[in-house]
Formats: C-alpha cells, sequence, structure tokens
C-alpha cells in the first residue's frame, strides 16, 4: 500500500495535467488512467489491510466500522474542499498539492502501521496460559 501512495502521488499529477488541457482525447486519457490506475493503486488492497488490523472476534465490525467512517470524513469532505481550492487561475493545481499531502499521511501511517503476522488472539493466549498454569 505505501507503494501504491507513491504511485497514486504520481499518477494524480500526471492525471490532473492531462486533464486541464483542451484536448478531448487528453481529458479522457486522464480520467480513464485516474480511474482505472490511481483508485486501485490504494483503493485495491485497503480491504485486506484492515480486516488484519482486528481479531477474528471483531474482524467484520472492525473493518467495516473503519472503512465506513472513513468514508464520511474523508469522501464527504474532498468535494467541500476541491470546490474551494479549485478555481480558474490555477487551475487544478491546488487540488493536487491537497491530494498529494492526503496521500503522503495516508502513506505514512500505513508506515508507522504495526505488523499484525505475528499477533496471538484472545482465544491463543488463553490457551497458551492454561498450558503454562497446568
Amino acid at each position: 500500500m505505501m507503494a501504491g501512495g507513491v504511485v497514486s502521488v504520481i499518477g494524480m499529477w500526471l492525471c490532473f495535467n492531462l486533464i486541464q488541457s483542451t484536448d478531448h482525447m487528453l481529458i479522457w486519457l486522464g480520467f480513464v488512467a485516474l480511474v482505472g490506475l490511481v483508485q486501485p493503486a490504494q483503493y485495491g488492497p485497503i480491504g485486506a489491510f484492515l480486516s488484519e488490523k482486528f481479531d477474528p472476534d471483531h474482524r467484520y465490525t472492525g473493518a467495516g466500522m473503519t472503512f465506513q467512517m472513513a468514508s464520511i470524513i474523508g469522501a464527504g469532505t474532498a468535494p467541500l474542499v476541491a470546490g474551494r481550492l479549485v478555481n480558474p487561475q490555477v487551475g487544478l493545481t491546488n487540488l493536487a498539492i491537497y491530494g498529494t499531502v492526503l496521500f503522503l499521511i495516508s502513506t505514512v501511517a500505513i508506515f508507522v502501521s504495526k505488523e499484525t503476522a505475528r499477533r496471538q488472539t484472545h482465544q491463543e493466549r488463553f490457551i497458551e496460559e492454561a498450558v503454562f498454569e497446568a
């Protein structure tokens, strides 16, 4: 997912430059690249990333609530912020800077996130404690 953040930043700047052109074909190519390449770089692995952060007993609820709350906060405010950032004098540059900052924040958050591959579940800890007490 960290590579997806880097790909997203680079791809977003390239796509926004294509969208700002006056050529209809380049605008179309920019939208296709944005939806077909940039978005899946971050959105594709998010299901596995979120679900591994929770114990099996709480995985479905935890991942679902995390995804929905992030959608409300991130996707809910993005159109409001974008409407304020985009203007004819600057074009999409301010929006690209805003997106870059958000991608960098998410990439750093992924980097500092704890690895959960070796984490024991509550049941595994309970069994291990019972064996040591016996």
